[in-house]
């Protein structure tokens, strides 16, 4: 579930606000804070910012709490993927590549380099395991 609370009654310099179940920090840039959570890179930072209309260097606490609303929306429909939900995802993906028995499947679970890295002289600690 999506949250987005203030703690306290008006958010001020003072009070943190909570986003997704995190603290941000108010003190913080804007696209510091954004850069905290797992799925949001600078390219999708940039167009939350077009959409919000912040400039760069705002920090946190002078977005109005409007702003602040449409910044949850614009996330949770144009990001789906963000946090646990993308973690999920990317262990669900490598789950079903070693259900199906690919080849891509047998390096994830022997924890091989995937992507067609050497490893006669790199990786050596996981091939100690096996």
């Amino acid at each position: 579930m999506v949250q987005f609370l203030f703690v306290g009654s008006i958010p001020t310099l003072g009070k943190m606000a909570i986003i997704f179940n995190r603290e941000i920090k108010n003190k913080k840039l804007f696209t510091k804070n954004l850069l905290g959570y797992y799925g949001l890179s600078f390219y999708s930072i940039k167009q939350i910012k077009q959409i919000i209309g912040v400039k760069d260097k705002t920090p946190f606490h002078l977005i109005f709490f409007k702003k602040k609303n449409i910044l949850l929306n614009t996330i949770k429909n144009i990001f789906p993927l963000i946090l646990d939900k993308l973690n999920y995802f990317n262990w669900y993906n490598k789950k079903r590549l070693i259900f199906i028995s690919c080849y891509k499947g047998f390096k994830h679970a022997y924890k091989l380099p995937i992507r067609g890295q050497r490893t006669k002289t790199n990786a050596k600690t996981v091939k100690c395991l096996l």
